[in-house]
């Protein structure tokens, strides 16, 4: 933490420092973090859980060292922490969105495109492209409306479907984990079909803890490599009366199977040097890790999961926000749109409501 806030400052005398959309959006995050009472902490948790084969001693030695080191040591680290960000760092935020307004900003951008995609396209290319892939998404929705009840302008499509209650079915987070635990159940019967490969590693399926819930997307955590425990699909429910069907099967094929837990738990299991193993997300580009998630969303066709029109709406909506972000991406970092710019654009052509705009744009 010390580290962090040291980097910070620098941070500041440089001119290199977050927006302060994006400060004010985490403080409610990182007030949560410092707690008085150490068995309350989040931090607490591996003691609420010890196994049961620890012994008597070992359990009151480890529960005596965490309850100190979270009120003397912790807590009032991140209080300091808590301290700064409200203060010397959003002080010092900036009412700019992109990298465009940073020192050195379009070679920094330039870098990240590079390292994301390893091509050399410029801003203004991918740009052109993702608005040719927008306007090539909207096209299917004016033949995929109708089969979902919808007669409207097409380009109002996912609007519509995100307002319509019939596809919101759920009343407990119970009840979309089953749901998203049949979606596994039917794709693995048909895996074999599609791969010979397949990993021995087990996936599993969790609620994005309620700590990190409001600002976390869904995603996905891979399986240890000696199989202590298994990868992890994190599903992000705030309401589940306002969850809709129409993009669970898309999702899970990316970060479910056969997207990130293929890939994922196959590296850990086939010979490979172990940076390939165990930084696949620090070393590898989005090329290769996303690129492949990207890929088995299409399988939804073979697994026959795409003959189903709210599924398909589902996989074809989930096109057309990469689309979108190819668009606000270049547009904020490159062009100078504003946040709120941006935020309006993916409400306007994804449907989003203006909270969850929001929190992909951040």
């Amino acid at each position: 933490i010390e580290q962090a806030i040291k980097n910070m400052r620098e941070g500041i005398q440089r001119g290199i420092v977050q927006p302060k959309a994006i400060t004010l959006a985490m403080l409610p995050q990182f007030k949560a973090l410092p707690n008085a009472n150490a068995e309350a902490s989040i931090f607490y948790t591996p003691i609420k859980n010890l196994p049961a084969h620890f012994s008597a001693a070992d359990k009151q030695k480890l529960t005596k060292a965490y309850n100190q080191t979270i009120r003397t040591k912790l807590t009032p680290a991140l209080q300091r922490l808590v301290h700064f960000l409200e203060t010397d760092y959003l002080a010092a935020g900036r009412d700019t969105s992109g990298y465009s307004a940073l020192p050195n900003g379009a070679a920094w951008y330039q870098m990240r495109i590079r390292n994301n995609t390893t091509t050399d396209l410029t801003p203004d290319q991918i740009h052109a492209l993702g608005l040719q892939e927008v306007a090539r998404i909207q096209q299917q929705w004016a033949e995929l409306g109708p089969k979902l009840g919808y007669t409207g302008a097409a380009i109002d499509l996912p609007q519509w479907v995100s307002a319509q209650d019939k596809f919101k079915s759920f009343t407990s987070d119970t009840e979309i984990l089953d749901a998203y635990r049949q979606i596994d159940v039917q794709v693995q019967k048909k895996l074999p079909n599609l791969f010979s490969l397949l990993p021995k590693g087990k996936m599993e399926l969790q609620l994005e803890p309620e700590l990190s819930r409001a600002t976390a997307s869904d995603h996905y955590t891979p399986p240890s490599a000696d199989g202590s425990h298994p990868g992890i699909f994190w599903p992000v429910v705030n309401d589940p009366k306002k969850y809709s069907r129409v993009g669970m099967v898309t999702l899970f094929l990316h970060e479910g199977q056969p997207g990130h837990h293929l890939h994922a738990a196959l590296l850990k299991e086939i010979d490979l040097p172990k940076f390939r193993k165990f930084n696949t997300e620090n070393l590898n580009s989005a090329a290769f890790t996303e690129g492949w998630a990207l890929y088995s969303e299409t399988l939804g066709h073979e697994l026959g999961f795409y003959d189903n029109p709210e599924s398909y709406f589902g996989h074809l909506n989930d096109e057309l926000m990469r689309a979108v972000r190819l668009v606000v991406d270049t547009g904020l970092h490159a062009k100078g749109w504003t946040r709120e710019a941006a935020i309006d654009y993916m409400q306007k052509n994804l449907g989003y409501n203006e909270a969850r705009a929001k929190n992909q744009i951040e």
